[in-house]
């Protein structure tokens, strides 16, 4: 059973050399020989009680909302956001509705933990999982299984288009910027690549500095996709080591100076040291390549109002401010920096086809790069 917030353990070390790529493998073979997904108004059949409460936009859908969770009682919360933002999210949605027991399950460690535990629960027929809060390529992942079901929320128009799935299937909760980041000791702010072309200088060969799993996969994608091959192929040349550690490990190399200039390092992993004045800076270039966490509703949820009024509450002016003060960024204008919103944001990994070529990128940069 899943055990209350309060329980919950994050373990932040490194992981094995192929543990940030389990969820590519996964995905591959859960994927393998699959339909195109459904379509929304296949999946939202007038009968599916679930799409009719994630549907529902009557002028009382408060109400209809708080109606049905109190009959409801409590909402499993399966997600990656770490302490203390995931902690200060649920104890701000429960004061503000006292009648619901909402937990998070432990052990939750990763992405990769999230969706794997939810494909294991959702096809197993018994599934608590009230709401998902994750990666949008895990939630692809889930949603080419059949797994989720579109919804509706009013606060989709605070938001930039982007952080809207177009068929409905999520909207982001919040997002982590992945960019350049430099050790200052090694690297002076004013000698930082500003470009991506910059990136290509030979001054720069042999000391860039890429984390694995994710990270690896979503940058080759964004190459691929928006720099074009040539640019992979010189970007390559430039000897750029790999290391099998997420980009929040790699962050904590950054700052220890065993990593001088990396373009895969999370703006919000290094917020509070850059506060306290660590030696390192974030040169974001655009267009950014920004991961998306966000909110999806599984098919069979066994709370869908509870689980309605928390994708409501997250997306809310109140949830996006704490997502903010926790060092994330919002993909809402009203709480954007001045300097993020004159930036153009990529999401590499929201194409519902990027699950099934991942496995590829995973492979590509194994080859590309210097792996160690």
């Amino acid at each position: 059973m899943p055990q209350n917030i309060k329980g919950a353990k994050l373990n932040l070390g490194y992981p094995s050399r192929r543990s940030g790529l389990a969820l590519l493998s996964l995905v591959a073979l859960g994927l393998a020989g699959l339909p195109a997904p459904a379509t929304a108004q296949s999946r939202n059949a007038t009968d599916d009680p679930v799409a009719a409460v994630a549907q529902y936009s009557g002028a009382d859908r408060q109400a209809f909302l708080e109606t049905g969770a109190r009959r409801e009682g409590r909402l499993v919360v399966f997600s990656s956001t770490g302490d203390p933002a995931i902690t200060q999210i649920v104890t701000a949605f429960k004061a503000k509705y006292p009648f619901l027991e909402v937990s998070v399950p432990c052990c939750l460690n990763s992405p990769t933990d999230v969706t794997t535990r939810a494909m294991a629960e959702m096809r197993s027929g018994r599934s608590s999982i009230g709401v998902i809060e994750t990666f949008v390529s895990g939630l692809n992942a889930l949603r080419q299984l059949k797994f989720l079901t579109t919804y509706s929320t009013p606060n989709s128009k605070l938001q930039i288009p982007e952080a809207t799935d177009r068929d409905g299937y999520y909207i982001a909760s919040r997002s982590n910027m992945r960019g350049l980041a430099i050790n200052t000791k090694a690297v002076s702010p004013t000698e930082a690549p500003k470009s991506w072309q910059d990136l290509l200088d030979p001054k720069w060969r042999g000391r860039i500095t890429i984390a694995g799993g994710e990270a690896a996969t979503g940058l080759i994608a964004y190459l691929q996709d928006n720099q074009g091959k040539d640019y992979l192929e010189k970007f390559a040349a430039q000897k750029p080591r790999l290391v099998q550690v997420t980009a929040r490990a790699l962050a904590e190399m950054l700052l220890s100076g065993e990593v001088e200039i990396s373009p895969t390092i999370t703006r919000a992993h290094i917020a509070g040291a850059i506060e306290k004045g660590a030696p390192v800076a974030f040169v974001p270039i655009s267009p950014v390549v920004s991961i998306s966490t966000a909110l999806a509703l599984p098919a069979k949820s066994p709370s869908p109002h509870a689980a309605m009024l928390f994708i409501d509450f997250v997306t809310s002016q109140e949830g996006q401010q704490i997502y903010v003060k926790s060092g994330f960024e919002s993909l809402s204008p009203a709480f954007m920096k001045q300097e993020d919103a004159q930036l153009k944001f990529v999401f590499p990994e929201s194409d519902p086809g990027y699950p099934r070529r991942s496995n590829d990128l995973a492979d590509l940069a194994t080859r590309l790069f210097h792996s160690q």
